[in-house]
């Protein structure tokens, strides 16, 4: 079954993008959404940037069918459809003055008229008053990031002793099977000794580990003596020499 998306303003000011975020199911922009955008879009910041994007794209959308009938995307397979009059609060306590509750208002019609409807905002407040209403509510998320995932220049690798052992005897050694990216820290540990260790670094064209030495290096007159400082000093190193 689709589903109709009412957007949140700060849905479409977080993420100019977020119109055809929802696949092939229908976004539902009331108008107070559009009065608030025309509200950002004299700024210079991000926000007035991705107010401009929408403003435009609605604007495209317009030449391209009936925004009141909705409007297919192309990529997605969806329709963007812009709701001119808000719905009605009476019983709810809500008061219509303000411009949230007004938004809102247009999921509540929708889910009084048995459409599978998602109210989507940034707001914890107003996501709030949603779910209260029996609306099903959610957090925009297609930004979030998963910190763990994001690339952090370093890992941790377990190999041999041997190996270690003769990454500090020959100060480089051949990458062989060790996954490693080029210009990629590691920390190298030992399978059977996991004391046994060594810091080391990928060369440029991933052909070679190389053990990391901070030489003379000592800012202040402080040397690194752990590995998070080992590696700062060589990344300093090396973005010197480059």
């Amino acid at each position: 079954m689709k589903k109709s998306f009412v957007l949140d303003t700060n849905v479409l000011l977080h993420n100019a993008a977020a119109l055809g975020a929802f696949a092939d199911n229908e976004v539902v922009i009331p108008i107070d959404v559009v009065e608030e955008l025309d509200q950002f879009k004299t700024l210079s910041n991000e926000l007035g940037r991705n107010a401009r994007y929408v403003v435009r794209e609605l604007d495209r959308l317009r030449t391209a069918g009936n925004l009141r009938e909705g409007v297919p995307l192309e990529h997605t397979g969806g329709t963007v459809r812009v709701v001119l009059q808000p719905g009605s609060l009476e019983g709810t306590g809500l008061s219509p003055a303000i411009t949230d509750n007004r938004i809102i208002s247009v999921a509540l019609e929708l889910h009084r008229k048995g459409v599978h409807v998602v109210f989507v905002s940034k707001d914890m407040n107003a996501r709030i008053k949603s779910d209260a209403l029996g609306i099903r509510t959610e957090d925009f998320e297609q930004q979030k990031v998963d910190i763990d995932t994001l690339y952090s220049g370093w890992k941790e690798v377990r190999c041999p002793g041997d190996l270690i052992d003769s990454i500090h005897g020959h100060k480089s050694v051949p990458r062989g099977d060790i996954e490693l990216l080029p210009n990629q820290f590691a920390v190298l540990r030992d399978e059977a000794n996991p004391k046994h260790t060594a810091l080391a670094r990928c060369t440029p064209d991933g052909k070679l580990i190389m053990l990391l030495r901070n030489g003379d290096l000592r800012p202040m007159g402080v040397a690194a003596r752990n590995m998070e400082l080992s590696r700062t000093e060589q990344v300093k190193k090396s973005v010197r020499a480059s």
